[in-house]
Order: structure tokens, then C-alpha cells, then sequence
């Protein structure tokens, strides 16, 4: 008993899902590349908008009389979400608020000469890290100091980094879907679709080729893929006309030798008959 063959097992995903899937990740890592320099920019934002919000603490803490009322600072330093602002002048170090002192400084970050990559290093450290680390934060000063320094938990920076960054790749998703979509069409419209009806013509050409009917008929499109529609019309209709000749040149032979076949049988009898005349 002759074993079943079992039948070659097809991909999953054939040309359509493969560009779709090979768009999708183009685009994402477009996004990555555009991600990075995002984040970036969006801590440097948060940082500098806690640092204005430092700036307008100092301005009214300094219009206010020598003893500030604790109440004033613990607003001051919840507005800027700092534990101590700090305003260096030119021969001076003030601390102009105060609630909860730091026992140590983990990260210092100077805005007025942070570079790109500083930045961006700066970024994924925060994302990366799993402590809460207390961060100092240096910028220009009000009131002709030289710099303002406020000091602050890394945690609420890094939620907020979390979720801008979820945001993001919320955003990226869906943008990857919609170009990969409109991609994915174009391709299969443009190529797909004419490459699927150039196989499905010599798939089916090569299972009769004496079938005039299955030549395939061109679309008349201009580029490559209508040129090699064209070619393969004028092949197979080469091939038809050979067949065609090879066909009738196949009955000429068999009627010629059936032709030859029946003479030599009249040949032979002829002979056999001269022969018993000649013996007569």
C-alpha cells in the first residue's frame, strides 16, 4: 500500500503580512528615533517649568520681610515640588526655603550647559532607574544671581516620564497601523496583485498549454510589471504556435507512416503474387 504524500505545509503569511509586518517595524523604529530625542525634551520641559516656578518662590520670598511666614514657604515649595530652593548670588549662598533636607545629593544636573547627549543620558537614567533618588536641579537666577538650585525627589519625574512615555508608544502604535495599513494597500494594489496575476497565468498556462483561452491578457500598465505582462503573452503565444506546429508536424508523421505502413503491405502481397506466378 503506497504511503500518502502529505501536502507541503504553506507559510502563514504570504507577501501582504510580510510587507505589513516589515512596515510596521520601519515605523516603530522611526518612532524610537524620534522617541529619544522626546523624552529628552520632555524632561528638560519639566525640569525648566519647576525651575520657573522656583524663580517666581524666589521673587516672593525675597519681597517679603526678614522672617517668612512658614506657611508661605510650605507653599512655595509645594508649587515647585522641591524640599529646599536655593538662591546663589555673587558672594552669597541663600537658602531661601526649606522643608525636609536631603541627607544627600544622588544626581546633580546643571540646565544652563546640558548638552544633547548629557540630556538624553540624563533621561534614561531617570527611566531606568528603581530608587527614589533626590535630584538637584541648577538654573539661572532671578534677581541678578548667578544660579538657583532646588533640590527634589526623582519619583514624581519619573512617573511623569512613565506616562508621557506610554502616551507615546499609545501614539506610535497607532500611527504604525495606519501608515503599515495605507503601505500594505498600495503595495498589494500596485505589485501584489499584479505579480499574484502573472503566477496564477503560468500556473495555469503550464497545466494546458495547448489552451489558447488561459494566455493572459495584459493590463497595458506602463511600468515593469505591465513590460513583463506583455512578455509573457508573447511568450506563450510562441509556445502555442510551436506546440501547434509540433502538433500537426506529429499527425503528418503518423499519417505518413500509416501511408508507408499500407504500401509496403501491398508491396508484400504484389510480391508474393509475382512470385507464385513466377513458380507457375
Amino acid at each position: 500500500m503506497a504511503e500518502r504524500l502529505e501536502a507541503p505545509l504553506r507559510p502563514r503569511l504570504g507577501l501582504a503580512g510580510s510587507v505589513l509586518l516589515l512596515v510596521i517595524g520601519f515605523v516603530m523604529l522611526a518612532e524610537i528615533a524620534v522617541y529619544v530625542p522626546a523624552i529628552a525634551l520632555y524632561r528638560e520641559n519639566w525640569l525648566r517649568d519647576r525651575l520657573s516656578a522656583a524663580s517666581t518662590a524666589v521673587l516672593l520670598l525675597d519681597a517679603t520681610a526678614t522672617q517668612v511666614p512658614d506657611r508661605l514657604v510650605e507653599d512655595a515649595l509645594e508649587a515647585v515640588r522641591a524640599r529646599t530652593i536655593v538662591l546663589k548670588m555673587q558672594d552669597s549662598r541663600r537658602l531661601l526655603a526649606s522643608g525636609t533636607p536631603p541627607q544627600r545629593i544622588d544626581v546633580r544636573y546643571d540646565m544652563r550647559s546640558a548638552g544633547f547627549f548629557e540630556s538624553v543620558s540624563a533621561a534614561f537614567g531617570t527611566l531606568t532607574t528603581r530608587r527614589n533618588r533626590t535630584l538637584a536641579v541648577i538654573g539661572p537666577a532671578p534677581l541678578g544671581g548667578e544660579y538657583i538650585e532646588i533640590t527634589m525627589a526623582e519619583a514624581p519625574l519619573r512617573k511623569a516620564m512613565l506616562i508621557h512615555s506610554r502616551n507615546l508608544l499609545a501614539l506610535s502604535l497607532v500611527i504604525s497601523l495606519i501608515v503599515a495599513s495605507l503601505a500594505a494597500l498600495s503595495i498589494n494594489s500596485l505589485v501584489l496583485r499584479p505579480v499574484r496575476r502573472l503566477t496564477s497565468s503560468i500556473i495555469s498556462f503550464g497545466a494546458a498549454p495547448e489552451d489558447a483561452s488561459r494566455i493572459i491578457r495584459p493590463s497595458g500598465m506602463g511600468h515593469e510589471l505591465g513590460r513583463a505582462e506583455d512578455a509573457l503573452a508573447d511568450m506563450q503565444r510562441a509556445l502555442l504556435r510551436e506546440l501547434a506546429e509540433k502538433k500537426n508536424l506529429a499527425a503528418l508523421g503518423l499519417a505518413v507512416a500509416k501511408v508507408s505502413h499500407d504500401l509496403r503491405n501491398m508491396l508484400a502481397s504484389a510480391q508474393l503474387l509475382s512470385d507464385r506466378f513466377v513458380e507457375s
